[in-house]
């Protein structure tokens, strides 16, 4: 469960930890790396160009993953340089979350995870955008390597003493 809560102290306590960050981060960038690679190197291997073409919208989706991963990990660099500055909005809690779970529904469907989002649309949260990206899709990525084949991941949020209550 993560409490999404803006405010100096906060953002201090969350300074300190951006070490950590950029450990999970690169992890989460190497893994859909290796995994994109292999999978293109496997169908290369086996010469199987019919099952490459019908992978074409996965493996587009999944370069887009990559290339947003690479983003947000940016970003968040920037962040820490004081060359962006956190900026709290009102922000759409189910679309965040819908869009990172399309990012990484192939990943999921590989091991026959369903992810689902049980969000009110139009939930809002007072939080910078890309913050929230980022720590969602850590979440979503981290309760994927950590579900068992066949499971289930369900991402949930509701608001609780005017915050909001993000659960995965």
């Amino acid at each position: 469960m993560i409490i999404i809560r803006y405010s100096p102290f906060y953002v201090e306590i969350f300074a300190t930890f951006k070490i950590e960050f950029y450990g999970v981060a690169f992890d989460s960038i190497v893994s859909s790396i290796s995994i994109f690679v292999d999978l293109l190197n496997y169908l290369l291997d086996k010469k199987d160009y019919t099952r490459l073409q019908a992978l074409g919208k996965e493996i587009d989706r999944d370069a887009k993953s990559l290339y947003n991963l690479t983003d947000n990990l940016l970003n968040w660099a920037l962040m820490q340089k004081d060359a962006i500055n956190i900026s709290p909005q009102d922000v759409r809690v189910s679309q965040i979350v819908d869009e990172n779970i399309t990012l990484f529904t192939t990943i999921a469907l590989r091991k026959q995870i369903q992810l689902t989002s049980n969000i009110e649309r139009n939930l809002l949260a007072k939080v910078d955008k890309n913050s929230l990206d980022t720590i969602i899709r850590n979440l979503i990525d981290n309760a994927i390597k950590y579900t068992e084949y066949g499971g289930t991941i369900e991402v949930s949020a509701k608001e609780v003493e005017g915050l909001v209550q993000l659960l995965v």
